[in-house]
């Protein structure tokens, strides 16, 4: 190498680098190799003395380069999705705990703001989210029923407390979701019927002018709902409920509002009706 002249000694070490790219590229390689602790120290120690002047150029550098970063994340990501998924998830269990507890008091400590963008993002993405809770519940069928179950039986109170308050804020909602349903669906109801008859061993009598009359009086309600123009407007209702011991008789039977004998159910109340 020239030691006097400075202009050649300048051009030499200009061009060294160049010219033995992988001699030095094999000599760092090696030189890591065996001074992995040495460097691995010296780094941290350095990391440690200059937090604040690396953290600010850090900074300066994310903000100057935020597409060319978001490029190379991208890239890398979709590269490496299996090792990334596996690392994540032996990440998860590694750390549950520690995960669930930073992320209860970060919620805690932000709670507002965290509710707000929730918010935002979910009526943003909601194909999005519906589409991926689908495709979770079909790939993971067994084990969301397993949670369910778990969850109901754990929460019982819990759940018959908003069911009731559900009910009592979305009445005529209710109500009219019942109405189309029954409108629709007229077969499950049929279905419903029979396996309640059956439940509760209601049989016809074996007098065949009570069968008539039976037949008479349920037909009598049918024609009351027609004329009303409403479906299911009156019930045929048991005075004595079948599972009170009460029978399938002319006598045991009346014509009631449907509100009415959805609330009478299976007390032992006469309510008299004039038909």
């Amino acid at each position: 190498m020239p030691q006097k002249d400075p202009e050649k000694r300048a051009e030499y070490l200009k061009k060294y680098p160049e010219a033995n790219k992988e001699k030095k590229a094999e000599y760092l390689k090696k030189y890591r190799e065996a001074n992995k602790e040495k460097i691995a120290n010296r780094k941290k120690k350095y990391c440690e003395a200059n937090k604040a002047r690396i953290a600010e150029y850090l900074k300066k550098y994310r903000e100057a380069n935020k597409v060319k970063i978001a490029d190379k994340d991208k890239k890398y990501r979709e590269a490496n999705k299996e090792k990334l998924a596996e690392y994540s998830k032996k990440r998860y269990e590694a750390n549950k705990e520690k995960k669930a507890e930073y992320s209860k008091k970060r919620y805690e400590a932000n709670k507002e703001k965290i509710d707000i963008q929730g918010k935002k993002y979910r009526e943003a993405n909601k194909e999005k989210i519906s589409k991926r809770n689908k495709k979770y519940c079909e790939d993971n069928k067994e084990k969301r029923a397993a949670q369910l179950k778990k969850y109901r039986e754990a929460n019982k109170e819990k759940i018959a407390k908003q069911a009731k308050k559900y009910c009592e804020d979305n009445k005529e909602k209710i109500a009219a979701w019942k109405k189309e349903y029954r409108l629709n669906n007229p077969e499950i109801f049929v279905k419903h019927r029979l396996k309640r008859d059956n439940r509760l061993k209601i049989t016809l009598p074996e007098n065949p002018e009570d069968v008539l009359i039976i037949r008479e009086i349920y037909k009598l309600r049918t024609r009351i709902n027609k004329c009303m123009g409403i479906p299911n407007l009156m019930h045929v209702d048991h005075i004595i409920p079948v599972s009170k011991g009460g029978f399938h008789a002319p006598g045991n039977l009346q014509i009631l509002p449907a509100k009415l004998n959805i609330r009478k159910y299976n007390k032992l109340i006469s309510v008299s009706t004039n038909f």
